[in-house]
């Protein structure tokens, strides 16, 4: 498979390389992770390119994602390479954008903190939402009934309140999560007053 030997020493040289590069080209894991499936068409997640940083790959995940690096790598060692590197990620940013101001509006707002010239300067981040309070009745009230909702009960959720799922899933682990949070406090309470 590969011309040459693969020894720690040559996995070290690469991991620096790639490391350095990044760093370089002040690249995120999701940006590598975005340029290699715009350049080469392999898809890998972020995940994996954290643990290729972290160098804590299990042997045949090295051995996947090892071949797309080098070829990365080889591609930055050019102005040209590197150029085409940042337009890859550039596009797929620019796409996404375009993609979620295509979709179609949902009663949920977004926080005045995403259009602020303050942040413009930092990597956008996903705006906080801000479910109306009809919006939020309705999900206290399908929590009492169910607490946990399938994938197809979300998705119905989703379409009937016009909002995304995604959303709504984090509403529900959020609440699960405070409803822990305080049935553990009434106990503490309740074993003060005795």
């Amino acid at each position: 498979m590969f011309p040459f030997r693969l020894t720690l020493g040559l996995t070290l040289l690469i991991w620096l390389n790639y490391t350095g590069i990044s760093i370089f080209l002040d690249l995120s894991q999701t940006d590598v992770a975005n340029s290699l499936g715009k350049l080469y068409g392999v898809h890998r997640s972020v995940s994996m390119i954290s643990r290729f940083e972290r160098m804590d790959l299990s042997l045949s995940n090295y051995l996947k994602v090892y071949p797309i690096i080098l070829r990365w790598l080889k591609d930055s060692e050019t102005a040209d390479g590197r150029d085409k590197i940042i337009r890859a990620v550039v596009d797929f940013q620019n796409n996404n954008n375009s993609n979620n101001n295509n979709d179609t509006k949902s009663p949920v707002k977004e926080s005045p903190q995403a259009e602020s010239p303050v942040f413009s300067k930092f990597p956008r981040r996903r705006p906080r939402t801000i479910l109306p309070d009809s919006t939020r009745r309705e999900l206290e009230r399908i929590y009492r009934q169910n607490k946990k909702l399938s994938a197809h009960e979300l998705i119905e959720l989703a379409k009937e309140l016009n909002v995304e799922k995604k959303i709504i899933k984090v509403w529900f682990y959020n609440r699960h999560t405070r409803s822990i949070i305080d049935r553990k406090r009434r106990l503490k309470r309740a074993k003060r007053k005795c």
